[in-house]
């Protein structure tokens, strides 16, 4: 189309209230579903609370179907993973993430965990797809 940019790659930061908890996970995967829709190079990166760990696996499996080339998970849990009503830790859900960005993550999450962990701290870096 005449007077159309193209654009390449870039980042979109996605920050939810999550104030809806659960309810709000099916919206992320489908703003992250659109998105890639109308710009395929996109690296999308979610921020998303952790409570109780095992809340988020229905979030992975639909995250995981997303039309992406890679899709990477990195997560700090500062304290054990036994509340559903306190905070736990954070993850990042990261969407065509960068090559090798899996090896830029990995020395930072262990100096995360043992300057902001309390005890039962944990890390979690995994690429649920890669293509």
């Amino acid at each position: 189309r005449a007077g159309e940019t193209k654009i390449g790659r870039g980042l979109v930061l996605i920050d939810p209230p999550y104030e809806a908890q659960e309810a709000e996970y099916p919206q992320v995967i489908h703003s992250v579903r659109e998105t890639l829709a109308r710009w395929p190079q996109a690296i999308c990166m979610v921020w998303y609370p952790i409570k109780l760990r095992r809340s988020l696996q229905p979030f992975m499996r639909k995250a995981a179907t997303l039309p992406a080339k890679s899709v990477l998970v990195a997560e700090l849990q500062v304290r054990p993973d036994d509340s559903p009503l306190r905070l736990t830790g954070s993850g990042l859900l990261i969407v065509n993430a960068p090559w090798q960005f899996d090896q830029v993550l990995a020395p930072a999450l262990p100096v995360l965990k043992q300057h902001l962990g309390e005890a039962g701290a944990s890390t979690r870096l995994e690429w649920l797809r890669q293509d």
